[in-house]
């Protein structure tokens, strides 16, 4: 069953949150009138390309079926526990605010990543974002590339200092939740 342009805009949002959402968040996030976003999402679950969570007032994900649709890869549970589960000491991100000058501070999994973006300095965020660490690490060492891309991008666009961490941030837990809620499925 094909979408059509403004469909494929309402997932393409929610691959891109990468957890569930309610309504008011996704109309938020799209900048589609909450109408239209109502509507699409309608549709959308009907046909399978979008689930709801079971608690009251329900959130909004996109299934696998729906990521086929925008040719997003889908990911198994077990690949998102893989992803989620610590690594060994000697595979975990150190980090540093240059090379040579560690911070005390390292992650064995993505929850701890998550938790530590939010309170390291700054500067170890930009040090590490600028040289690709962090995408290196989240793409070879815990296997999640899609991640990894979203950080690239995230690099990419240049941003620096608090924003630039609230991005790493917003990005990687929201990640996080999305592979956790898929791997308890």
């Amino acid at each position: 069953m094909a979408v059509d342009e403004s469909k494929k805009r309402v997932l393409t949002k929610l691959n891109e949150v990468g957890a569930p959402v309610t309504l008011i968040e996704l109309v938020e996030k799209s900048g589609l009138p909450r109408g239209h976003v109502l509507g699409e999402l309608s549709w959308l679950t009907r046909a399978g390309f979008v689930g709801r969570t079971p608690e009251k007032p329900g959130k909004f994900f996109i299934t696998d079926e729906g990521k086929e649709a925008i040719a997003m890869p889908a990911i198994s549970k077990n690949e998102a526990a893989k992803i989620l589960k610590a690594v060994p000491a000697e595979k975990c991100f150190y980090f540093h605010v240059e090379v040579g000058q560690y911070v005390d501070m390292m992650a064995p999994n993505l929850s701890e990543f998550c938790e530590i973006v939010k309170k390291v300095d700054v500067s170890s965020i930009e040090f590490h974002t600028f040289r690709g660490d962090f995408e290196n690490w989240i793409r070879d060492v815990l296997g999640d590339s899609v991640l990894a891309g979203r950080i690239a991008k995230i690099k990419d666009s240049g941003i620096r200092s608090e924003e630039l961490r609230e991005r790493i941030y917003e990005a990687a837990k929201a990640r996080y939740d999305q592979l956790r809620h898929l791997s308890e499925l």
